[in-house]
């Protein structure tokens, strides 16, 4: 799936690629944040409880004070709510379809699609990482956001890629028309990883500048310019005359 078609979710205070079976790691780390962002994340991660409603010996202005509480704790745990469902791709809300409770919908959503949880599922992430190549006539920048996107789903446990591995991989996939600039980075010593990928992305974009015509070179070779059809045509007709 190119950029173009990705399905985001969208959201005042952010926006992310929807949950997949295949991108929990990124999901989680977007969805985290902006459940900070709406002060609801401590209620996801069960730190924050409902808070109590009035005792019977309370005053009025107590007994108003502990009904606000309880209505904005609600409002925001309805909110993560609303958000987590609505984050995810149709395969996965099957999950959750009948699942009210945010904090219950982010354990489950964790246990079916955390693959990075078990030794198993990291070696698979690794096994992925290492089969993944460039697809024909999808931009590398596709490329590059998939690998990273393995990369940190298995970052900090044993099977972690280190950047030495992950720029090797990157040189022993690129395609042949990246051959020039792959071998200039290879070459420099202090090239981070953002530098190569940076350098590739630019890469393609000046050869697939250099492929696509002007306007005025396209006129000028089948004898049509937008400002004077007429003149250039026969400015053409003149040099096919000689």
């Amino acid at each position: 799936m190119t950029s173009s078609t990705k399905d985001i979710f969208k959201h005042p205070k952010g926006s992310f690629d929807r949950l997949t079976p295949s991108n929990y790691s990124s999901w989680k780390n977007s969805m985290r944040r902006l459940l900070r962002a709406l002060l609801a994340w401590k209620i996801v991660s069960g730190d924050e409880e409902i808070p109590p409603v009035a005792g019977p010996n309370d005053e009025e202005e107590e007994i108003e004070r502990c009904r606000k509480r309880r209505q904005d704790f609600e409002q925001r745990r309805e909110d993560a709510a609303a958000v987590i469902y609505n984050s995810c791709s149709s395969p996965v809300r099957i999950y959750i379809d009948e699942v009210d409770d945010p904090e219950e919908m982010w354990t489950i959503l964790a246990e079916r699609l955390d693959t990075a949880c078990s030794a198993v599922g990291r070696q698979t992430i690794y096994r992925n990482f290492m089969a993944l190549r460039p697809v024909p006539g999808a931009p590398i920048g596709d490329y590059f956001s998939r690998l990273l996107e393995l990369r940190n789903q298995i970052a900090g446990t044993e099977e972690a890629i280190s950047d030495i591995a992950f720029k090797t991989h990157i040189f022993s996939t690129l395609p042949t028309s990246f051959e020039v600039t792959s071998k200039i980075q290879q070459n420099r010593a202090d090239a981070t990883i953002e530098n190569i990928i940076d350098a590739l992305k630019e890469d393609e974009s000046i050869r697939s500048m250099r492929t696509q015509p002007d306007s005025m070179t396209e006129a000028f070779y089948s004898g049509v310019n937008p400002r004077n059809k007429g003149n250039m045509r026969g400015l053409g007709q003149s040099f096919n005359a000689r």
